[in-house]
């Protein structure tokens, strides 16, 4: 029996909003260190999610061959960012074969989806990990084991791939074995990510930019109360208290564009978009709602015996609802291109 355990330095709560103030005297623990990159990594990752949003940025296509029985599905290289501003690198082709995954999980794919045939609706999940790497010798201290004189010195950023259900209150369970690269992937329910708020909000803020029209014959012109009560609307919108997003033209006069859209911009920065991210907070739908994103929907054709009915012919891969991050300077040429700064 052990009555005894061992002793652990004391970590202060880490804090994103601090930094080391680095002194000559002062004492650099594991702490400080831990400060260092907390603050850091927080900054990045607020930069990502704050300013530029998320979704795929290259590659990551999700394909189906024709050419490979039994039938598997392939996630190509690439890069990504999550909803929580993780930028997640797929490396290398990674794939799943469907029928390894059907056998695995036909329990709950059955009491989900009813008997064998039918036709299975899952997505394929992109999710950010870490993986502990690099093990170490450590100095020794009383009271501590063999065991406790070794640790890891490095974290890898890694990935996880995973086939997950679309309904949230029913998850598939986990690959029977994680694909390589990707660090074991824990039991527990898996659902399909669902768009946030936020993602929500500035699709109708773009429907809403849509129906501006700045000409000098744009009459009837909307009033600047009109525009602001347009931008607000938008949380009732996406809140189901609006049945349908209104439509028909906002007529803009040219002389006050420029003030226009900078009021309309101002209320969606300072109103809207802050409720918006309360709104997704207060979904308490955990950490992975923030470090995974969506590649692709598919659409699984089961046969009775289990396996994909007629071979990769039986999967349909639908991304459309793939949300996607375009690099900044690819909006530039698209602005100079087709938008009010064309020449």
């Amino acid at each position: 029996m052990q009555d005894f355990e061992t002793a652990m330095a004391d970590i202060h709560k880490l804090d994103p909003a601090k930094r080391v103030n680095y002194s000559f005297g002062l004492v650099l623990g594991v702490d400080e260190f831990l400060q260092e990159q907390t603050h850091l990594l927080e900054k990045f990752r607020r930069h990502d999610r704050m300013l530029h949003g998320f979704g795929t940025v290259c590659g990551l296509k999700v394909t189906v061959p024709m050419d490979v029985d039994p039938p598997e599905a392939r996630v190509a290289a690439g890069l990504a960012v999550s909803p929580g501003g993780f930028e997640i690198c797929v490396p290398n082709v990674m794939c799943a074969k469907l029928n390894d995954w059907l056998k695995a999980n036909r329990p709950a794919l059955v009491a989900r989806f009813g008997s064998f045939p039918t036709t299975v609706a899952t997505c394929v999940v992109l999710c950010y990990r870490e993986c502990a790497t690099d093990i170490v010798p450590i100095p020794g201290e009383p009271c501590r084991s063999d065991d406790d004189a070794m640790a890891p010195s490095r974290i890898a950023e890694s990935f996880e791939l995973k086939l997950c259900l679309p309904e949230t209150e029913i998850g598939s369970p986990p690959w029977t074995s994680p694909p390589i690269g990707s660090p074991p992937i824990e039991d527990g329910l898996c659902a399909c990510p669902t768009p946030s708020a936020r993602k929500l909000g500035e699709i109708e803020f773009g429907r809403l930019l849509r129906r501006i029209d700045i000409a000098v014959t744009a009459t009837p012109f909307a009033t600047m109360g009109q525009l602001e009560a347009a931008v607000r609307a938008i949380l009732d919108i996406i809140g189901g208290a609006v049945p349908s997003p209104p439509s028909g033209t906002l007529g803009v006069h040219p002389d006050h564009a420029r003030e226009m859209l900078l009021a309309i911009a101002r209320v969606w920065t300072t109103d809207v978009l802050p409720e918006l991210l309360q709104r997704d907070k207060e979904k308490l739908c955990g950490a992975a709602c923030n470090t995974c994103v969506l590649l692709a929907d598919l659409h699984i054709k089961v046969a009775a015996n289990g396996t994909v009915q007629g071979g990769p012919s039986g999967v349909t891969v639908d991304d459309t609802r793939r949300p996607i991050l375009l690099a900044t300077s690819l909006l530039q040429e698209w602005l100079l291109s087709n938008g009010p700064l064309a020449v």
